[in-house]
Parts: structure tokens; sequence; C-alpha cells
């Protein structure tokens, strides 16, 4: 006997809903087995976090570039110095004059050679370590008592003297210091260069005066110059505040002592005088330490 299509549905029922559950249970148990036991899962979690945190910490805080680090301050074994002393000087000058007409020059340049009548200076100087650790930098300056030019060759003091005036020297000054190259004594290669300020003693007045009683434009101020020059010596310290040292330099100096200019027919004459310089010099100076 043949079971109907409605029979065999009604027989199988039980065995597929039995296989169904088997089916579920099973996946259950090993969705259970394969899940972390005693709520593992979330350490590790947080785990990540806390590495991908510091990772983004340390990415954030410190750079993989690296920085750029603190320059190490500039140290040099030579310390600040003030010093004062007087220098010894030789020089030959020219007192050289030029005349000119419509701009063109009228005929050769007068010059008349002569020397100082004078031979001492007063400086005073300031130097403090400046870029590399064996160079001195700073200001100085020199005084001309009275400066006076008398002709070369003369002697005998015949009386037929120049007076420039009173002349100062603003300078600044450079030296490299080879410490303790002879003994104790520290070598000194350096370059002073700067301007001059001349103010005009009697002779340069009275020939200024006489321009402009000639109706000469004549600029009456203090005269300016300029110099340059390098200079070799040492320095001897005494103790850790005071040293002694001597230079023996060579200058090259120029000073414009005047420049008139007049109207004559038409023409413009101009006159200029001037003072051109080599100068040797030798410095003796205490230095104090800052």
């Amino acid at each position: 006997m043949i079971a109907s299509e409605d029979e065999m549905d009604r027989a199988s029922l039980p065995f597929l809903v039995s296989f169904n559950v088997a089916v579920s249970v099973g996946l259950v148990c090993q969705l259970g087995a394969a899940a972390p036991k005693g709520g593992e899962g979330k350490p590790a979690i947080v785990s990540m976090n806390a590495d991908s945190s510091t990772g983004s910490g340390s990415s954030s805080g410190t750079s993989s570039e690296p920085k750029d680090s603190p320059k190490p301050a500039f140290h040099s074994p030579l310390r600040s110095v003030l010093g004062i002393g007087p220098a010894f000087y030789w020089e030959d000058t020219d007192r050289v004059q030029d005349r000119f007409v419509n701009g063109q020059r009228d005929q050769q340049s007068d010059r008349e050679a002569g020397v100082s009548n004078g031979i001492l200076a007063l400086e005073a100087w300031y130097l403090t370590p400046w870029w590399l650790k064996q160079l001195r930098v700073g200001p100085g300056l020199g005084w001309y008592n009275d400066y006076t030019l008398k002709p070369k060759g003369d002697n005998n003091n015949n009386g037929d003297n120049y007076h420039v005036g009173q002349m100062f020297e603003l300078y600044a000054q450079a030296e490299y210091v080879l410490i303790d190259m002879l003994s104790k004594m520290d070598v000194l290669l350096g370059l002073r260069a700067g301007a001059i300020v001349v103010f005009p003693g009697n002779d340069v007045q009275d020939e200024i005066n006489r321009y402009k009683a000639e109706e000469y434009d004549v600029w009456d101020s203090p005269r300016p110059g300029a110099f340059i020059g390098p200079h070799f010596g040492v320095e001897w310290p005494l103790n850790d505040k005071l040293s002694v040292r001597s230079d023996l330099g060579i200058q090259f100096a120029k000073i414009w002592m005047f420049n008139a200019q007049a109207e004559a027919g038409g023409s413009l004459i101009e006159v200029k005088n001037s003072l051109i310089t080599s100068r040797t010099q030798l410095l003796l100076g205490l230095q104090f330490g800052l």
C-alpha cells in the first residue's frame, strides 16, 4: 500500500525539525568554541587601541624626523678687554693742492713733502671675542694733540711749520690672537680702519679765511678723513685681569682739508687741498680684562 504525499510529508516533518535543531546547535557550539573565554576579546581590543594611540602619540610627539638641536653656546678662550696707552709714530705727509677750471685740471698737482713735528699720540680701545674663538673686534679712539707738519729735511725747525690742528681717529679694530705662541705671550695679527676728524688749527684756518676773502665758497667745519692699516704685535698677560701689549702698525691716510669754489668770467674755479700720509706707529698699552 503506497502512502499518499500528505502522509509522507507528515511522517518526514519530525525528522526535518530534528535535523534543523541539530544543525543550529552545532553552529552555536562552534561559535562558542571560537570566541575567547572569560571576556578576553575586550582587553585585546583595548591593547590594540593603546598601541595605536601610542603610535599616534609617537608620530605627533616624537617625530621620526630629527629636530634641530640647539646650537652650542659660543665660547672663546679670550675675554673682553679695555685698553689704553701711548703710540709713537713717524710719518711722511704730502700737502697736495689741485686746481680745476670747469671740471678740468688746470695744472699739475702742487705737492709739498712734510713730516709730523710730533711723535706721540694717545690711544684707547675696547675688544671683545666675536665669531671665531681667537678673534677680537671692537672700536677705538686715537688723539693726536696739536698735529703739526714741518718741511721734510728741516731738522732745525726754522719756523715753516703748518699747524693742522687737533686730530682724532675713530676706528674699528679686528685682530686674530695666537694664544701662547711665544712662551707665555700671545701673538696679535690685526687691522685698523676708520674715520679721521680734524679741528682746524691756526694755519689751516688762516688759509680758509684767505679764500673766503677772495669770495670763494669754502666749507668751514671740522675736516674729514679716512685711514686703514695692518698691525702686528704681542700681548703678555701679567695676571687674570691685566696684560701688557705692544704692536707695530702701518697706516695709510687721507684728509680732505678744504674744497674752495668760485665763479670768475663765466668759469667755475675749484681748489682742493688734502693731506696724504703714510705712518709707522708703535703702540704700547695696558689691557684690563672685563
